[in-house]
C-alpha cells in the first residue's frame, strides 16, 4: 500500500509525557519544527502510531493534531518551507 504523509503536532503540559511523545514520533518520522513531525507511513503503520500517541496523551491537558496530507510523493512535492533553519529533508523520512 502506498505511504501517506502525515503532519503531527502536539502541545503537552507534562515534561515526562512530552519526552515520551517526542521519542515515539522521532522513531517514526522527521522532526520539522518544535513539536511538529512529518511522518511517511503506510495505513497500518499510521494506525499503530495513532494508537501509541493516544495512549500517551492526556485528553484533559494536552493537544494532539494529525493532518493527513495525502499520498507521500504528491504531498512532498507540494510542501513549501521558509525560515532560517532547514528541517530534515523529506527524502530522509523513513517509510513504515
Amino acid at each position: 500500500m502506498e505511504p501517506r504523509l502525515y503532519l503531527v503536532s502536539y502541545d503537552v503540559s507534562c515534561p515526562k509525557r512530552w519526552r515520551r511523545i517526542y521519542k515515539t514520533l522521532k522513531r517514526r518520522g522527521a522532526w520539522q519544527q518544535l513539536s511538529a513531525f512529518a511522518c511517511r507511513l503506510t495505513p497500518r503503520a499510521f494506525a499503530g502510531l495513532e494508537r501509541d500517541l493516544l495512549e500517551l496523551v492526556d485528553a484533559k491537558g494536552d493537544r494532539l493534531m494529525i493532518a493527513d496530507l495525502g499520498p507521500a510523493a504528491e504531498a512532498e512535492a507540494r510542501l513549501r518551507r521558509y525560515g532560517e533553519r532547514e528541517p530534515l529533508p523529506m527524502a530522509k523520512v523513513r517509510i513504515f
